[in-house]
């Protein structure tokens, strides 16, 4: 059976704070549009790209709260939150407490705000506990198992408890292991790949500091000026200012589509992800050597 958390302002506060953010961002975009180009603009594009993040992060968040469920049948418990879920088997609960009868704070390590619980904390006489819950400790159900305990906060306490003591009653169909089961994609290997995350990054900081470049130099560059040399080194193409910006641009196409085939290939072929990860990066040095000649 699958039972709801208790409604709680937790969902509303994550989307407040989406909006917000997504306001800040169309300001920033209106203000960046109305100004000529410099340093400053780059400054204001670089805190809406930075936001995106931001913005995924609540995102998932968001989607954690509103898809957050507890199933349960004789084999056990399932705690359903974003792309995880937790399961424990019925034969680990060996307690169920009360949170109105645990004298202390909770103080949670993780993404918590009023309304929303998840993460883990310790509590005294229990122990390391994971918090998935919408309502505050007073509201609480603690299921103690050997190795941690777990506070949920089902709609209906109460019947929740008589669902949870009649399942156990009536004895397990299948024994199952107390684990975390997350979406394939959290499990990918390149999360824990530092070359990867070392070239990637260097990609993306020095295709930033290209669009910096450009834009600390754009107000003095004359309105028209060389943009190719022949073999002599003589100027064989003059286009409109404007147009330097067109080499940082093919650097982040190249970075964005290497970046993404390397995450495709990278399970199966890790060395010619990485391989494309470093090609990124020595294509966005070369692009920053032409531009350097264009405009210095």
């Amino acid at each position: 059976m699958a039972w709801k958390a208790k409604p709680s302002p937790g969902g509303l506060i994550v989307l407040a704070i989406i909006l917000v953010v997504l306001t800040l961002d169309g300001a920033l975009l209106l203000l960046l549009l109305r100004r000529p180009v410099t340093l400053f603009t780059f400054g204001l594009a670089m805190l809406i790209v930075l936001s995106l993040p931001l913005l995924a992060l609540l995102g998932y968040w968001l989607y954690g709260f509103f898809r957050l469920r507890y199933l349960l049948d004789r084999n056990g418990l399932t705690i359903v939150w974003a792309a995880t879920r937790r399961i424990i088997p019925m034969r680990h609960i060996t307690q169920v407490v009360w949170g109105e009868r645990v004298e202390e704070e909770m103080e949670i390590r993780g993404g918590s705000w009023p309304g929303c619980y998840v993460g883990y904390g310790d509590l005294s006489g229990i122990g390391e506990t994971f918090f998935c819950a919408t309502r505050p400790l007073l509201d609480q159900l603690l299921l103690v198992t050997p190795t941690r305990a777990y506070a949920i906060s089902p709609d209906d306490l109460n019947s929740f408890l008589a669902d949870l003591e009649l399942r156990h009653l009536l004895g397990p169909l299948k024994s199952l292991t107390e684990e975390t089961c997350r979406a394939r994609w959290m499990t990918l290997p390149v999360w824990t790949d530092r070359a990867a995350h070392l070239f990637l990054a260097l990609g993306a900081v020095v295709n930033a500091a290209l669009f910096a470049y450009v834009c600390w130099r754009y107000p003095t560059l004359p309105s028209l000026l060389p943009l190719h040399f022949d073999a002599l080194g003589h100027p064989d193409r003059i286009g409109l200012r404007a147009e330097v910006f067109s080499l940082p641009a093919i650097g982040l196409v190249t970075l964005v589509a290497n970046s993404a085939l390397g995450l495709f290939l990278h399970e199966r072929e890790r060395l010619a992800a990485t391989l494309l990860f470093a090609a990124a990066l020595v294509a966005q040095i070369l692009l920053g050597v032409a531009l350097f000649n264009i405009v210095h």
